[in-house]
């Protein structure tokens, strides 16, 4: 058996199969940014009764894939982050569209623990770092990281174990004194 010919042959399907797919998901790309034109469009020209029309005519798309269809079509998504998933891509939503391209493009500068920085892809980062490099509404430059990390930094015990902080809440569980360093820090928890 010659399996120099069985390798070059599994190579040649491999590759019509690699560009099958790059070609279908162009496709399905541009058909998602299609999509959310004319979602867009439609919601422009009758706003709710147009959301409900398309959702009721096509249940099976959840919320928040409407709502990136939409935002898609008005140009205020990267199309890149429709599918995207992680905790960076989530946090980067949020930003202006412009935003959202520069820092797919380019990365994220983030600050280590050294005072050294490192240019990381979005879907690269750790939630912690996430939690750094973006606030609410701005990536963070490498001056405001350090100020981050340092109201981020651990309070004493009895701090922690007298409040917990959820989203936009925190919790007192007693009597108790806060430091401004504990206020500091609950801020910067809470976005």
């Amino acid at each position: 058996m010659n399996t120099k010919n069985t390798t070059v042959t599994n190579q040649g399907d491999m590759t019509a199969a690699i560009a099958a797919f790059a070609l279908a998901f162009s496709s399905a790309c541009e058909g998602f940014v299609a999509a959310g034109r004319i979602y867009a469009e439609s919601i422009a020209a009758y706003g709710d009764l147009a959301r409900d029309a398309f959702n009721e005519a096509i249940p099976n798309i959840s919320p928040s894939v409407w709502r990136r269809l939409e935002s898609i079509g008005n140009g205020t998504l990267d199309q890149r982050l429709f599918h995207a998933a992680s905790q960076g891509a989530r946090s980067l939503r949020r930003l202006p569209a412009p935003l959202q391209s520069e820092c797919l493009d380019r990365g994220v500068d983030v600050l280590l623990s050294d005072g050294d920085s490192l240019r990381v892809t979005v879907d690269h980062l750790r939630r912690d770092q996430v939690r750094q490099v973006f606030a609410a509404d701005h990536v963070r430059t490498l001056s405001e990281q350090k100020a981050f990390i340092a109201v981020a930094a651990p309070v004493s015990s009895s701090a922690v174990n007298q409040f917990t902080v959820s989203g936009s809440h925190v919790t007192v569980r007693g009597a108790c004194k806060l430091s401004r360093q504990d206020l500091i820090r609950f801020l910067a928890e809470m976005g």
